[in-house]
């Protein structure tokens, strides 16, 4: 695959703190011989109640402290910073990637055919995931190559909240920019988005073709509660690596990532059908 063959780019966001996600995602760019650019991610560990009071619903956030702590607002901002870039370099089409995405020479192939498969208004997760099962429709007929297809989730409750890795056009960023502020919701809403008319249309590369890096994240949802010791007790095992715990808690990540992965083929309409 040549990059020339069609008029794309990609963009990683990634706090510049974050050395050991950002080499891991750098080796794999250059492995494949692929360019990238780094779009550096909002800290939300420097977020002041002045920047949150600024570009956050502040009801929402009272409501959902857990769900809308500054790391979650962040990121949020930080998405937002890529779709930034794109209105202003009027980019047709950009894969957005977190960090945290392992990388294969298999869904680098894809990326032309997706692209060439896409509606000029729609949004396709290369990595997703959910809390439960996530139903995708067969009623579509976009194959990417023998083994690979375009699949659309067939309610609102199937789709995927995730952010790490998707395509996105330039015409559903126009669509998702005049939604996002004040900031109510976190960067992987997309339900959400797509109640509020900043989506017109989901979709999900099935087989999925990309896996997480199994990294602790960066978003610390027990941050701004009660819970904040189990926060600063994984960074110091993270950190430290220490020996059973360390391993204990990467087979947590995995079993979670194991859970919030299940997909079912229906054929059932998607509510995308018509978009």
């Amino acid at each position: 695959m040549k990059e020339s063959d069609f008029e794309f780019r990609i963009f990683v966001i990634s706090l510049e703190r974050s050395e050991e996600r950002r080499n891991s995602i750098q080796k794999q760019f250059n492995d494949l011989g692929l360019s990238f650019e780094f779009i550096d991610a909002i800290d939300g560990k420097y977020l002041t109640e002045e920047d949150i009071a600024k570009y956050a619903n502040l009801e929402e956030v009272k409501e959902n402290p857990r769900w809308l702590n500054p790391y979650a607002i962040a990121c949020a901002l930080s998405h937002r910073k890529a779709y930034h870039k794109i209105l202003a370099e009027r980019i047709p089409y950009t894969l957005i990637l977190e960090d945290d995405m392992l990388l294969s020479s298999k869904s680098v192939d894809l990326l032309p055919s997706i692209i060439h498969e896409m509606d000029t208004d729609e949004i396709c997760m290369l990595y997703y995931r959910a809390f439960q099962t996530m139903y995708l429709s067969l009623g579509e007929d976009r194959k990417l190559d023998p083994n690979y297809e375009l699949l659309s989730p067939i309610n609102e409750e199937s789709i995927p909240l995730t952010a790490g890795a998707y395509i996105v056009s330039l015409k559903a960023v126009e669509r998702l920019e005049r939604i996002l502020l004040p900031i109510r919701y976190a960067a992987d809403s997309w339900a959400e988005f797509y109640r509020e008319g900043g989506v017109n249309k989901i979709s999900c590369v099935y087989p999925r073709p990309l896996k997480d890096a199994n990294f602790k994240s960066t978003i610390d949802y027990f941050s701004t509660d009660r819970l904040d010791w189990r926060r600063r007790f994984g960074d110091w095992v993270d950190r430290e690596k220490v020996p059973f715990l360390y391993a204990l808690l990467k087979w947590k990540r995995a079993y979670k990532e194991n859970q919030m992965s299940r997909v079912k083929l229906v054929e059932q309409a998607s509510i995308f059908r018509n978009n």
